[in-house]
């Protein structure tokens, strides 16, 4: 019991100190204003997590996750993957 708290402590010390590749914001050309983050890279097999609007700047956790999507993490802490066409830099 003890070593299971142990185990879960130093994991939330580990994920709070998440390190960015580099940060983006929301840009969305398709379609316009928003853009969607999904569980895993692809739009027809993920579950939606959400929806960002335009100006919404989001931490890239690995941009080369997938050709179309990058894993980010957004404001709310969520993670999951966006179409990159719809980031910027």
């Amino acid at each position: 019991e003890i070593a299971s708290c142990l185990v879960g402590s130093e994991m939330c010390i580990r994920d709070r100190y998440k390190s960015y590749q580099f940060y983006v914001m929301v840009k969305a050309t398709e379609p316009k204003g928003y853009t969607y983050m999904y569980d895993q890279p692809s739009s027809i097999k993920g579950i939606n997590q959400g929806l960002f609007k335009d100006g919404t700047w989001m931490g890239v956790l690995d941009w080369f996750a997938d050709a179309d999507y990058a894993l980010v993490e957004a404001p709310n802490g969520k993670m999951g993957y966006v179409k990159k066409v719809n980031l910027s830099f």
